[in-house]
């Protein structure tokens, strides 16, 4: 009987560990850029920020998983090896990725703007976040 109690136990601690840890991974943070652009995303809960010179970093507590946006000075777009081209929110995007990253380069359809902005993470949390992104409005430098 006391074997049987303290395997219900086991598995009970178990159970619940498992529904902490997928909560956990189901919360979100919010964050909300005003700088180089005008956008809000969220991403994963226990992540950490950092904003940088012309972006912001998100990274987990391993530093594994990350999500980056950055503002980067403009090629034309035939200057890249991209896997595929689209459009995101209004702008001509390419798309590009290798085994462990994702990313997308961000044309703003004005030519007046100088820049591109670079999106890009981890595989695994990649598309969750850039979908998240909200009400993304150019604001780079004008040159």
């Amino acid at each position: 009987m006391e074997q049987r109690l303290a395997l219900f136990k086991d598995e009970l601690e178990q159970k619940v560990a498992s529904e902490r840890a997928e909560e956990k991974a189901a919360r979100l943070e919010y964050y909300h850029e005003r700088g180089f652009a005008d956008f809000s995303l969220a991403y994963p809960f226990g992540w950490k920020f950092t904003n940088l010179v012309n972006g912001v970093e998100f990274r987990d507590a391993s530093s594994t998983a990350w999500f980056t946006v950055n503002r980067e000075p403009r090629l034309a777009m035939k200057e890249y090896n991209f896997a595929a081209t689209s459009t995101w929110l209004g702008n001509d995007v390419g798309l590009y990725g290798d085994e462990s990253k994702k990313g997308i380069v961000i044309f703003p359809n004005d030519k007046i703007f100088k820049e591109t902005v670079v999106i890009e993470g981890d595989r695994e949390h990649f598309d969750k976040i850039l979908e998240s992104i909200k009400n993304f409005v150019w604001l780079p430098k004008l040159k």
